[in-house]
């Protein structure tokens, strides 16, 4: 008797530790499928050919197939000035005259006097406004390319688009004298 009894509670207590286990390793699945997911999902970004260090929040995809950046990371990289309006939830990025202003949730935006619709609108994700980072390098007068296979974006600045093609130009400047006569 107390033998079949000592056979059941180890029967109870084995099942109890299978369906632990099983728990346990369902969560772990869903912890690393996870994490795998997240990765496929982020982009690095290059500004001039220096990769953006995103320190918390970094660089995605959202769900309007558009890549989301911390705005202060990258339009400082490009030279911009970033200021975040909490009470209208608008963040404003300056540079050479341009003036953006995204407000969170909306699809529009303001660049100098005139709207733009966007196709995503900026969000708040793990305390970091995200802006579509095409939107804001373009209206900063920057490049932007996409590299798929790299998940990768390349951001090239008007400065160093000017500074390469005068570098590998074929053009030869002629300039003159006082007295009109060509010098090269």
């Amino acid at each position: 008797m107390i033998l079949l009894y000592i056979n059941r509670k180890i029967h109870k207590e084995m099942i109890i530790l299978k369906k632990i286990v099983t728990l346990m390793m369902i969560m772990f699945l869903l912890i690393s499928s996870t994490t795998v997911a997240m990765a496929a999902n982020t982009v690095t970004v290059y500004v001039d050919g220096v990769r953006v260090n995103f320190p918390d929040q970094k660089a995605y995809i959202n769900s309007d197939n558009r890549t989301l950046v911390p705005v202060r990371f990258v339009s400082e990289a490009l030279g911009a000035d970033v200021e975040w309006n909490a009470a209208a939830r608008q963040v404003n990025v300056k540079h050479k005259g341009q003036n953006i202003t995204l407000t969170i949730g909306q699809r529009v935006a303001k660049v100098n006097t005139g709207q733009v619709t966007l196709d995503t609108t900026a969000s708040i994700t793990n305390d970091r406004t995200m802006v579509p980072l095409r939107f804001v390098s373009e209206c900063l007068n920057a490049q932007v390319d996409w590299k798929a296979s790299e998940r990768a974006v390349y951001i090239k600045t008007l400065d160093e688009n000017s500074d390469r093609a005068l570098i590998t130009s074929d053009l030869i400047l002629r300039t003159s004298d006082e007295d009109n006569h060509p010098t090269e």
